[in-house]
């Protein structure tokens, strides 16, 4: 637990920045620049870290179409 108080700098972080810079040092320099293009095209329409955006947009469709799979394995 933080000891900063609510309001702080640490606390107004954006969740998307501390992801990336959580997984940025286990990528090859390769992702990392095409997340920095990727970033740079699409923040006007995505807003900032567009490219963590849309990878948890991913991860949450795929983990969503397992549950539904698996629900519908068992019930039909």
């Amino acid at each position: 637990m933080s000891s900063n108080p609510i309001g702080t700098e640490e606390n107004d972080i954006p969740w998307q920045t501390r992801t990336r810079e959580l997984v940025v040092p286990y990528l090859p320099p390769p992702i990392i620049r095409g997340m920095a293009q990727l970033d740079a095209q699409l923040a006007p329409t995505v807003g900032p870290e567009a490219s963590v955006n849309l990878a948890s947009t991913l991860l949450v469709m795929w983990f969503v179409v397992g549950v539904v799979r698996f629900l519908t394995e068992r019930l039909l």
